[in-house]
């Protein structure tokens, strides 16, 4: 268990280093496939970009970035592009915007009408992961992400969702110990559980097993990991997040803050949380095209829900 802890730091650490959070940004990375780079360093999600930043996009390749205003720019077509003038023109079209509409400056190909192409980008999702896998009526689409690493939970409670399988009327959700004992086993008609993660005997485990079944002996359970932090690691991460949220109006947060707050929990492996955050974002503006790229490719990244029919949508 020791190593496994030490190999999961090691990772979470990378995934720190690798995204940053940090301020004083021109721009963030909102959604990003194929490959982009910013002064020769590859661009991921979360992935910060300074004014004087010269960024390439590939052929191929489709790269969401959001400002610090909120204004958002969208790059569907390969080239260099100067940050620097990116944003002049991002916080132009921001105080042209009117009637608290949220300001997109938009680069991709242009129709014979003259009308961007972009929102019609074939590459928005078919590179952001390897392959493509079809996705069967009988499959389980549990809003959970399907990784390999254990992530962690933040959150006393979850409302674990799924989608309705044909045929199935009764699910069955196990929550089990790192030895695949059962702590918790709930019968439910519905198509989704509310768990209290700080019940005494699932805190004890370190890392706790959910797994999602039906009485059709045909489909085969789906199983997710959530491993606890460790008393300093958690007592760490507490306090960077105390002083993030220090910098969000928490009766009123912009979309910015919502954004910045799923970029946070991701860049911690705090996924499920993550996944909160996009929701909210999408709640908040459910029309607004850059956000629901963004929260789509999230669930294309860590194969959550029906992620497969968003990759297929777009081939």
């Amino acid at each position: 268990m020791k190593q496994f802890k030490t190999i999961l730091l090691t990772f979470l650490l990378s995934i720190c280093i690798q995204y940053g959070f940090s301020q004083g940004y021109s721009f963030r990375v909102m959604a990003s496939s194929g490959t982009s780079t910013a002064n020769g360093k590859p661009l991921r999600v979360g992935s910060s970009i300074g004014s004087s930043a010269q960024i390439k996009v590939n052929p191929q390749s489709y790269l969401s970035l959001v400002h610090s205003s909120g204004g958002t720019v969208e790059i569907g077509k390969a080239g260099s592009y100067s940050a620097s003038s990116i944003e002049q023109e991002v916080v132009k079209r921001s105080k042209q915007s009117t009637g608290g509409r949220l300001a997109n400056y938009v680069i991709g190909e242009l129709t014979k009408s003259g009308e961007e192409e972009i929102n019609k980008n074939p590459y928005k999702y078919s590179k952001v992961t390897g392959s493509v896998e079809r996705a069967l009526v009988t499959e389980w689409a549990v809003m959970l992400p399907t990784i390999n690493a254990p992530w962690f939970s933040f959150s006393k409670e979850y409302t674990v969702n799924w989608h309705p399988l044909i045929g199935a009327s009764t699910y069955r959700v196990e929550v089990l110990d790192v030895y695949e004992e059962t702590i918790l086993d709930i019968s439910t008609k519905d198509t989704f559980l509310l768990l209290d993660l700080q019940k005494p005997e699932v805190m004890e485990s370190e890392v706790i097993l959910i797994r999602v079944s039906t009485e059709d002996k045909n489909i085969a359970p789906v199983q997710f990991g959530i491993t606890a932090m460790e008393d300093a690691q958690r007592e760490s991460f507490e306090a960077r997040l105390k002083e993030f949220m220090g910098t969000v109006d928490k009766e009123a947060p912009t979309t910015l803050d919502i954004l910045n707050e799923a970029f946070f929990y991701e860049e911690n492996m705090y996924l499920w949380d993550a996944l909160r955050a996009y929701e909210a974002l999408i709640e908040k503006e459910p029309d607004y095209e850059p956000f629901k790229v963004a929260y789509k490719q999230f669930l294309v990244r860590y194969k959550i829900g029906e992620y497969s029919k968003i990759e297929n949508s777009e081939q």
